[in-house]
């Protein structure tokens, strides 16, 4: 329910679930194209008594966007007939397409009551709550919508995604792997395994299930930049760098492609090359602090330190917890020789993220540089304990730098 996240939202995470609503699967023909609106308004004053018509237009009016419009037929249709269970569903779609979760719970949670034997009912509670952040009434939801539709690898994917919230990475896996094994082909099943290792660092294994997801989906950009995330993290910045063109190729208004083709070039020392690309990702979504830091540390691999501290400047400014951006903007105060600042910054690393072996690297740097030997020490053997990366995956820069803040 997606990329180096860097997005912090809740719930699903971009990954929802598709959620069938009063219709058998693929019952329903009308998308939001015009023709079908006028086709579905054609319908409804030829038969304005006919529910069936109504719940058609609504579809189609949903389709369009036209949230509102669609709510107003379905309440037409409830007062023609009572509150369809199927109508019921419906709103609650509608009202999820909308960005309306809270009632989309409630109206799924009335289909539920209705008419309990329906596994689209509880997927469609369980997408709106995971929404919301309510991971343990997803995990719920989810879990019963398995239980009622054995066979539904939909179910098993929002499973593993709701626990994926939850911070229970274990069991998210091993709800993708049993999708998998009730559909092999099932291209975001291998999607969701691939995130989940990813997260856990096991990049070769993540690397395999992105691979096949491409196989099975060619022209999906996000299995190709998940790829080049694996690959990235096996060092493989070669090959990284073909996934992430292959992805922006496919969309190139895909943030994670430009931004991960960054990564890459730094990791190979082509720092004027990766500039380039982070300016490609901070235009796609100025809000995404990776780009700016990355931006920040290709400036600072050409020895721009002043302009490397503007870059992390703004990336702190757009996401103020994110402790690699402190980190880089430490490394530019250091080398501009404003030790003092530079402590300041890198203190502020470690207090968001005191297990970063980069971080007290950096800050055993910064205080040997204002003379505070053992201290210093003290910091490096901290990072040595911590398994610092001591510069080959940020190539020339990362090895400059000292404080090439990653995730450790």
């Amino acid at each position: 329910m997606g990329g180096e996240s860097e997005d912090g939202g809740g719930g699903s995470g971009g990954r929802r679930i598709d959620i069938e609503i009063g219709r058998n699967p693929g019952e329903s023909k009308w998308t939001g194209a015009p023709q079908d609106i006028a086709s579905c308004e054609d319908a409804v004053r030829r038969d304005p008594g006919s529910i069936g018509a109504r719940m058609d237009l609504a579809a189609a009016l949903a389709g369009a966007g036209r949230a509102g419009d669609a709510l107003a037929e379905l309440d037409t249709a409830a007062r023609l007939d009572g509150p369809r269970v199927e109508a019921i569903a419906m709103r609650g779609a509608v009202l999820m397409g909308a960005s309306r979760h809270a009632e989309a719970v409630a109206a799924f949670e009335a289909a539920v009551e209705a008419d309990p034997g329906r596994a689209a009912f509880h997927m469609g509670r369980a997408a709106a709550c995971a929404e919301l952040g309510r991971h343990e009434d997803a995990i719920e939801s989810f879990g019963e919508a398995a239980r009622r539709d054995p066979s539904s690898v939909d179910a098993r994917v929002g499973l593993g995604n709701a626990l994926e919230g939850a911070g229970l990475g274990s069991e998210a896996l091993a709800a993708y792997d049993k999708a998998l094994r009730i559909d092999p082909c099932h291209a975001e099943a291998h999607m969701a395994r691939g995130r989940s290792l990813l997260g856990m660092g096991r990049n070769e294994e993540a690397l395999a299930a992105f691979t096949s997801a491409a196989r099975l989906d060619p022209r999906r950009a996000e299995a190709h930049a998940g790829r080049g995330r694996a690959l990235i993290g096996r060092e493989m910045h070669r090959g990284a760098l073909a996934a992430f063109k292959r992805a922006a190729r496919l969309d190139p208004g895909m943030y994670e492609a430009s931004e991960g083709m960054g990564r890459a070039l730094l990791g190979m020392g082509g720092d004027r090359r990766a500039l380039g690309a982070f300016k490609r990702a901070a235009r796609i979504d100025p809000r995404r602090a990776d780009a700016h830091i990355g931006w920040g540390y290709a400036l600072i691999g050409l020895d721009m330190n002043k302009r490397a501290l503007a870059a992390f400047s703004r990336a702190v400014a757009v996401a103020p917890g994110n402790g690699q951006a402190h980190c880089g903007r430490a490394a530019a105060l250091y080398f501009l020789g404003r030790h003092a600042r530079a402590l300041a910054s890198i203190d502020r690393a470690v207090s968001l993220d005191p297990r970063s072996a980069a971080a007290h690297l950096g800050r055993g740097r910064i205080l040997h540089a204002l003379g505070r030997r053992d201290e210093g020490d003290a910091e490096i053997e901290e990072a040595k304990r911590r398994r610092a990366s001591w510069g080959a995956a940020g190539g020339a820069a990362a090895d400059k730098a000292g404080p090439h803040c990653r995730h450790d």
